[in-house]
């Protein structure tokens, strides 16, 4: 199902001159964001108390819009945290980044505290995709700086930033690992980016959109994993990348699973020889008996101590999921044959985000209801709903990441 495109409408449009002009260090701008924190929530380094943050919905007298709101672990509602979406939490739990509404500016701001813009797009037409990911030290922000051309060029610029300075320590592209329908004032249908992951060692990240990529920071060298949708993670040890193939899911958000694959890499960021087959996720689907349909929401996830991979598929139709937990092997490796938890739910999970303490897992999920935020605690084996959000499942669709806990 292809989902809405009020953000893409809104924000894209034609920007053909190649890859655009330069773009030179903003300065910092501190602006105050309304927000109604509850004054003794607090973000703990390492700790799971560490708030959850979500996309809902804030009205006033004259607009309803999305934004991203925050709960604590005891279901203490904490408000609006930033009237915008795809926040993200930085390692430490200290501060969050986030893209504005319209993808102009990409802010930083204390989780108590004012906002300062430490990044500008370099026109209305270029803007910045609603996803920013924090490297293992917190010490650099990476983006997707965006570029729709009407004739068929849909490229993009990976851009690296300083938090504290503002300064961009690095550029890279274009890169057409997105594609997309429309015309020439914006896209109308594009595929999610799935995947948006540094690796463990902090030299490069992991794309998954149109295409399964690799970018170097420190060189911009392009190494092309897997010419596909997919959804993928990095291996635990960062020397290798497991993908699972999203059938059918081209300009959509959904599509059929299919075969997983671990791509080990050599020292170029190559593939080392060919990606590996691991498992038939349609058939361990087909033998599980569930009788869930292919085709759904599928998530995949590496725990922040690197010890656990969780694999989220769910049928759309059904609005039925499950969560698998693969452990790390000493060896680094991950053995796919046997989940070593399973947990079934009876609601279309649509994002899964760990514990900062790897202690257990959130959820954001959609049912007959409608939509919750939950999590699974691994010692205690008990699921506590923390918020039920008053927003719908299409206004969910056009949102890349809307759950931000381990990050």
């Amino acid at each position: 199902m292809a989902f809405a495109v009020a953000w893409a409408l809104a924000t894209l449009a034609v920007g053909c001159a190649g890859a655009g002009p330069e773009v030179e260090s903003t300065p910092l701008k501190t602006t105050s964001t309304p927000t109604s924190i509850h004054p003794t929530s607090r973000a703990i380094e390492g700790s799971a108390s560490r708030p959850l943050l979500y996309q809902g919905l804030e009205n006033d007298d004259i607009v309803e819009r999305v934004v991203t709101l925050g709960v604590e672990l005891d279901g203490t509602a904490l408000g609006t945290v930033a009237t915008a979406t795809g926040v993200s939490w930085a390692p430490d739990g200290a501060r969050l980044a986030f893209v504005t509404p319209g993808g102009m500016s990409v802010n930083v701001k204390p989780f108590l505290g004012e906002e300062t813009t430490v990044f500008t797009a370099p026109t209305k037409f270029h803007p910045n995709y609603p996803w920013t990911t924090w490297s293992p030290d917190g010490e650099s922000v990476a983006i997707i700086n965006m570029w729709w051309c009407g004739d068929g060029s849909r490229t993009s610029t990976l851009v690296v930033i300083d938090p504290d300075t503002g300064n961009k320590l690095q550029e890279w592209g274009p890169f057409a690992f997105w594609d997309a329908r429309g015309t020439e004032w914006g896209p109308t249908n594009f595929t999610q980016p799935r995947s948006f992951r540094w690796s463990p060692d902090g030299t490069r990240l992991l794309v998954a959109w149109d295409q399964v990529a690799i970018i170097n920071v420190e060189t911009g060298k392009f190494s092309l994993i897997f010419d596909g949708p997919a959804a993928a993670e990095w291996s635990p040890d960062g020397e290798g990348v497991y993908y699972l193939e999203m059938d059918g899911a081209k300009y959509s958000r959904n599509g059929a699973m299919s075969g997983l694959y671990f791509a080990p890499l050599g020292g170029d960021g190559k593939i080392d020889g060919e990606a590996i087959k691991v498992l038939d996720f349609l058939s361990a689907e087909s033998e599980s008996g569930a009788g869930y349909s292919p085709t759904g929401v599928t998530l995949m996830s590496l725990s922040p101590d690197g010890s656990t991979m969780a694999i989220s598929s769910g049928s759309t139709e059904l609005l039925r999921s499950r969560i698998r937990f693969y452990e790390t092997r000493a060896d680094g490796s991950i053995t796919f044959s046997n989940p070593t938890r399973e947990l079934s739910i009876e609601e279309l999970v649509l994002a899964v985000e760990w514990a900062p303490d790897s202690s257990g897992v959130a959820t954001f999920t959609m049912g007959e209801s409608g939509a919750s935020i939950n999590v699974y605690e691994f010692a205690a084996q008990t699921w506590n709903t923390l918020a039920t959000p008053e927003i719908s499942l299409a206004q969910l669709e056009s949102l890349p990441k809307i759950l931000s806990w381990a990050r």
